[in-house]
């Protein structure tokens, strides 16, 4: 499902997109843009409402914007390809190119363990490698199982 770009109102993001309950359940890109309609930030969430917030909260561009598109996709990493396919294709002003984002990897739960340590070796640093080895090493210390509930905020 894909919505066209529409005015945003950046006091209240989420309730102004008028989506339906259902879309806690799947992940979306969003796009945001200027009043020339130019691309500023593209991004992608499980969780579009908490998303949008704290993009409003502290996003340093959130001024700028004027527009917001919205594209909704199956499961909670269905966004992630197509996400990375925009950023690369509309090359929003703020996003900063995928070799300049040292901070971040991702490490899909469903792979192969080897491929996640061959993309770990490859791509983290040592001081992380040597922390997470340590952490492992130490099980008294690693956090529990359980997952946190996921909050979501959408139309009352």
């Amino acid at each position: 499902m894909h919505l066209p770009a529409q005015k945003l109102d950046r006091s209240d993001p989420y309730r102004s997109l008028k989506l339906p309950d259902w879309t806690c359940t799947v992940s979306a890109v969003y796009r945001f843009y200027d009043a020339e309609r130019r691309p500023l930030y593209i991004g992608q969430s499980a969780c579009l409402g908490l998303r949008l917030d704290d993009h409003r909260r502290y996003a340093r561009w959130w001024p700028m914007t004027e527009f917001i598109a919205v594209s909704l996709y199956e499961g909670q990493r269905g966004a992630v390809v197509p996400e990375r396919t925009a950023i690369r294709w509309e090359r929003p002003r703020f996003n900063q190119p995928p070799a300049l984002c040292r901070k971040s990897l991702l490490v899909l739960l469903d792979e192969p363990a080897e491929d996640a340590a061959a993309a770990l070796l490859k791509h983290a640093e040592p001081e992380f490698l040597r922390e997470l080895a340590e952490l492992l090493r130490t099980p008294d210390r690693f956090p529990g199982i359980a997952a946190p509930p996921r909050p979501c905020f959408g139309p009352a």
